[in-house]
């Protein structure tokens, strides 16, 4: 049964008191349904979605960044309210509170994705058929598709990960059955599988959205006018295409127009914020290999040329530390401190590449809600009067017309 229309009802029969306080008590206890746990949410969407024929939409989470209430005679700019240090702080709230269950999002994701990669490759073996280029590139194709629909799901579930924290913080929806006691139930494989799964209902409309998105920012910043601010703008207009999607349903132009208004007046805000996290990145960055460099100062000559070679020894260094061959250097002749540095050196990167991911999706899903529950449609623009000579001119046009029906 639908838990809204059975709240429609609930109100109504309390309004027009046709029946007794014990009958309406007896009533309201057999036809109501207690509130739908995560779990009953993802599969029936009876509370937390709403329905629009094939389209699911998340209501909106409470706002995080207090909203100013005017007074009597006081008028506040929504646009001013919001702060870079404001966003930053909620931003890094959400991606400590979200890391653990985003890493295992990922892990589960790059478990089947491997799946498919590892366990095709051993079937086109067995079966003697990996030689075969057409059978060969097919499937390397479809393993690619696969990965890419894979990290996409991912994409699509932090933000829906967020959104059911916020929700169990707002206490508007209740966390599920077999975990309601368990505060590591969203670090389990079970619950990012059903999170990941959840995502094939909205990757498609997304896609589309991100194509029409790209082909827009492509369309005003290099074909019609190639400058770079036009595009930088116009990506600025479309940052929230996937929280509007996800959390108002609205597809194709539609989504797009509606990111738009979202962003009108907070352009400089978003790329301002997105600015300032890229320095406290960068700088964590820069201070964690400070760190090593300090601790174990042999470490740095084994993975870098030395000071004064020729460029083509500082291109082969850098490239050997994006494909690995630099770390394999220090197993092969570093010793056992360089050796364990590097481990630990490599877990920290690991970590802070997913911190830094999540911390910039996050940006993206709090710009949203704070933003879309600030928002207020703009005044209808004053009505156009005509100069006299238009007037004269239209009025001439239409002479079939009579004098009152013709606009003044």
């Amino acid at each position: 049964m639908d838990f809204r229309k059975n709240r429609v009802f609930v109100l109504a029969a309390a309004l027009t008191g046709a029946e007794d306080d014990g009958a309406k008590k007896e009533s309201f206890t057999m036809k109501t349904p207690p509130p739908p746990t995560f779990t009953e949410i993802a599969q029936t969407g009876e509370k937390g979605e709403l329905s629009s024929g094939t389209i699911q939409v998340y209501p909106l989470a409470k706002p995080r960044i207090p909203i100013k209430v005017a007074t009597e005679g006081e008028q506040i700019n929504s646009m001013k309210e919001l702060t870079a240090k404001a966003i930053i702080g909620e931003v890094l709230r959400m991606s400590w509170r979200d890391f653990l269950p985003t890493v295992t999002l990922v892990f589960v994701a790059g478990f089947f994705a491997q799946a498919l990669n590892l366990g095709g490759t051993f079937f086109l073996a067995l079966i003697q058929v990996h030689e075969v280029e057409v059978v060969a590139a097919t499937f390397v194709v479809a393993v690619q598709a696969w990965k890419f629909l894979c990290q996409f799901l991912v994409r699509i579930a932090t933000f829906k990960n967020a959104y059911i924290g916020d929700k169990e913080q707002d206490g508007t929806i209740e966390k599920e059955n077999d975990n309601m006691d368990d505060k590591y139930g969203k670090i389990k494989p079970k619950y990012a599988y059903r999170v990941l799964k959840q995502g094939l209902a909205l990757y498609k409309s997304i896609l589309v959205i991100d194509l029409r998105r790209t082909l827009s920012i492509a369309w005003n910043g290099i074909i019609t006018i190639p400058i770079p601010y036009l595009g930088i703008m116009r990506c600025l207009d479309l940052a929230l295409c996937v929280p509007v999607r996800i959390f108002e349903g609205k597809q194709g132009g539609e989504n797009l127009k509606r990111s738009t208004e979202l962003m009108l007046g907070r352009k400089i805000l978003l790329l301002k914020t997105f600015f300032y996290l890229s320095a406290i990145a960068s700088s964590v960055v820069g201070l964690i290999i400070g760190l090593f460099a300090l601790l174990v100062p042999s470490l740095a000559t084994i993975l870098l040329p030395p000071v004064g070679a020729d460029p083509a020894s500082l291109g082969g260094a850098a490239q050997g530390l994006v494909t690995g061959t630099a770390f394999e250097r220090v197993w092969d002749v570093g010793t056992v401190t360089e050796r364990s540095a590097t481990i630990l050196l490599l877990m920290i990167a690991v970590m802070l590449s997913f911190f830094f991911t999540l911390g910039f999706r996050q940006l993206i899903y709090v710009f949203h809600r704070e933003v879309a529950n600030r928002w207020t449609p703009p005044p209808p623009p004053p009505p156009r009067k005509l100069p006299e000579w238009a007037k004269k001119l239209k009025k001439k046009v239409e002479f079939w017309k009579k004098d009152d029906e013709i606009g003044k």
